[in-house]
């Protein structure tokens, strides 16, 4: 035994070394003081990641969803993706050191998560030297691969119930901060497509705040306190604006399939009146105070009469869904090939057309096993009214994104949103089973 954890002590010291190495090759390359500064800060958090990689999480719930305009100027997703990519690496070479090498909880989700990597990693290796020749697309695909894995890094840490409540305060800041980003873009030029910090893509901008929004909805409802309930309402403000003004017709879909989910759910029956009344108020609101534009933006769901470029936008994107039914049917079992081609605006379509009806099962089997612990999560008598109030939040808001979201886009692959998602998932799982469970310790 002495021997074994002598062994991991010393493993500790490559990461660190490896990394000041490289500092140091930096600098003689002509790096100067910035390469310095780059190396030093690796450095620093590889030692603290290799030390506790719990540390990955509170970080990535900040940084994932900022883009490159907010607060660094060679973007954030970039320095994400290389955090997620260092925590794999560091679970992948801590895991094989411990004494239950990659032991992981019993949840049909990490099998469906399994059956669906396995599935499109299949079909990519039909498609991989078009892969290889095109560099965006295998780092999409890599993507995905990390920001979903992070699911099974989070479920298998050693997290108090403190730490679980701390990391979801930190992701619901950080969605209200970003609400407040797109807010102040609003009241600096009415009427712009709202894109918060995602890079001028406002279609991605907005899942990731209605996400964050039916999360706060779900603290609003839920909250014992008056002013635990007034600064949920106070956060939500500005997420709903910033979904209003995204003009997005995705995400007032979303939002009209979520709230009447609310409904369905637990909740004491004076806050679902409340939640009724509001809705009402929002409908009214939306309608008669918020610009003609925006009103013609959510009519257009239903019609091409508002203007030219709806129809072009229709039009292109049955063109795209009729492509990418066209390779379903040339190979229906592993499909064309995964990132085989560019976005579908259907991610059913994009996965049926790359990964056929194998990658496509593995799909909606994931969405039923995410959908079937969610309820699990809703009935856990937990006492906490912030926890309790995400987890009813949590079913309105995957609904809005996981099956409503992906009709018209492909959003398995907007990994701002994805990676918190599946963070905030994990992070809620393990606090109800702590709660079933509390002499259970899972295997960091």
């Amino acid at each position: 035994m002495q021997a074994i954890r002598l062994q991991c002590d010393m493993s500790r010291l490559t990461v660190p070394v490896v990394a000041a190495l490289a500092a140091v090759v930096g600098i003689a390359c002509g790096m100067g003081w910035t390469g310095l500064l780059a190396g030093l800060g690796a450095l620093v958090f590889l030692v603290l990641l290799v030390w506790d990689i719990r540390i990955a999480v509170p970080l990535l719930v900040f940084i994932i969803p900022f883009g490159p305009r907010y607060a660094m100027p060679f973007g954030n997703l970039y320095l994400a993706t290389i955090i997620a990519g260092a925590a794999f690496g560091v679970w992948i070479w801590r895991n094989p050191l411990l004494s239950r090498p990659f032991a992981l909880p019993r949840t049909p989700i990490l099998f469906a998560l399994a059956a669906l990597f396995a599935t499109m990693g299949l079909s990519a290796i039909q498609g991989i030297y078009h892969l290889l020749a095109n560099p965006p697309y295998l780092m999409r695909f890599v993507q995905f691969f990390l920001y979903a894995w992070l699911f099974v890094i989070v479920i298998q840490m050693r997290l108090s119930r403190d730490m679980i409540r701390a990391f979801l305060i930190l992701a619901v800041i950080a969605g209200v901060l970003e609400g407040i980003v797109g807010t102040v873009q609003w009241l600096s030029a009415p009427g712009l497509y709202l894109s918060g910090t995602f890079d001028g893509t406002h279609n991605n901008f907005a899942i990731y705040i209605v996400f964050m929004a039916m999360l706060l909805l779900g603290v609003a409802l839920e909250a014992r306190r008056p002013w635990a309930g007034a600064l949920a309402v106070a956060g939500l403000v500005p997420l709903l604006v910033s979904a209003v003004f995204s003009f997005s017709r995705g995400g007032y879909v979303a939002i009209a399939a979520a709230l009447p989910v609310f409904f369905f759910l637990p909740i004491r029956k004076s806050r679902k009146l409340q939640l009724l009344g509001a809705s009402a108020v929002l409908v009214l609101f939306a309608y008669f105070a918020v610009p003609v534009d925006v009103r013609l933006r959510a009519q257009s769901i239903l019609t091409d009469a508002t203007g030219r470029d709806v129809g072009i936008s229709a039009s292109s994107r049955y063109e795209m869904w009729r492509a990418g039914f066209r390779d379903f049917l040339e190979s229906p079992i592993f499909g064309k090939g995964t990132w085989s081609y560019g976005l579908r605006d259907n991610f059913y379509m994009k996965i049926l057309g790359e990964a056929g009806i194998l990658g496509f099962a593995a799909f909606i089997v994931l969405m039923y096993t995410v959908f079937k612990e969610e309820i699990k999560v809703v009935l856990a008598p937990i006492e906490d009214d912030f926890v309790r109030g995400l987890c009813m939040g949590l079913v309105p808001a995957s609904v809005a994104c996981l099956p409503v979201y992906n009709l018209t886009g492909d959003y398995m692959l907007v990994h701002r949103f994805m990676g918190v998602f599946w963070i905030v998932l994990a992070l809620v799982l393990k606090y109800t089973w702590s709660i079933r469970q509390p002499g259970v310790r899972h295997v960091e």
